[in-house]
């Protein structure tokens, strides 16, 4: 080998490793950057996770109080009507008492205002039930000897109008 062929090597070797030293620096810096670019990330992400849950919560406290008013809300508006029927139904069916409380009469009659079918079955319970206490209140009537009392019909299918208005016209005959 030439002598210049040595300090060239030599020379070539030297710019090599400070190359290197400086790819490695350049390449650490990198390294660094990337780490501190991850964490705020990571931290951006913790912050927006805690955040969801918040509002997940929120959402679960809304939708558990709106489902209580709706629960509430059909409570009143269909279960408490039905059972008004059911009640009044029971009695006069399992008892034959037909004798409503005025204030029960008004709050089903009130009831048949809705427009769905409570309100439906509730206008539908209350024209029988005031068929049947006026058709009530006839036959009470004939038993104390009044023999004069106009039968109110629901139609002329009215089985038990039209049996009453034929033992009137039988007792007045």
């Amino acid at each position: 080998y030439q002598s210049e062929d040595v300090a060239a090597m030599e020379a070539a070797v030297l710019n090599i490793d400070t190359e290197g030293s400086n790819a490695s620096d350049i390449i650490d810096e990198a390294i660094e950057m990337n780490r501190a670019a991850a964490e705020e990330k990571v931290a951006s992400n913790m912050g927006l996770a805690r955040a969801t849950t918040i509002l997940e919560i929120v959402v679960v406290v809304i939708g558990s109080v709106f489902a209580s008013i709706c629960i509430t809300s059909i409570s009143n508006v269909i279960a408490k009507p039905m059972e008004r029927i059911m009640h009044n139904a029971q009695q006069g069916g399992e008892t034959g008492n037909m004798d409503v409380n005025e204030d029960e009469r008004a709050q089903i009659k009130e009831d048949a205002n809705y427009r769905d079918e409570t309100g439906q079955t509730s206008k539908a319970f209350a024209v029988m039930m005031d068929s049947l206490i006026g058709k009530s209140k006839v036959l009470q009537r004939v038993s104390e000897g009044d023999l004069t009392p106009e039968v109110e019909k629901s139609s002329e299918q009215d089985t038990l109008g039209v049996a009453i208005e034929l033992m009137l016209d039988n007792l007045n005959n």
